[in-house]
């Protein structure tokens, strides 16, 4: 199991080569510290694809195990660009939740 840590402190990613990198960091196995929101979506559309199972990676963020999906995950965990598309897209005033990792 690796686990991928979310802190302001962790590596920031270039956007635009977030899932190379998580797919580079699947590869190698080892445990990975970083402050891209798009690195930890990466992450879940890998889970989606069947690339890897939810059961072979864990998310922690404060310390802590990051247990839930979507919305259900503490607040300011990878929740940056979910914050700006729902001011964008006026998410919260239509009652859309974004999608989790399943």
């Amino acid at each position: 199991m690796i686990t991928i840590t979310y802190s302001e402190n962790g590596i920031a990613n270039a956007d635009s080569k977030s899932l190379e990198i998580a797919k580079e960091i699947l590869k190698k196995g080892e445990d990975y510290m970083t402050s891209t929101d798009s690195l930890i979506y990466a992450f879940r559309v890998l889970i989606k694809r069947g690339d890897i199972s939810k059961n072979d990676i864990e998310f922690k963020y404060n310390g802590e195990k990051v247990v839930g999906e979507g919305r259900e995950t503490p607040v300011g965990f990878a929740d940056n660009l979910d914050n700006l598309l729902d001011e964008l897209l006026d998410l919260k005033h239509h009652n859309i939740q974004s999608p989790g990792f399943d």
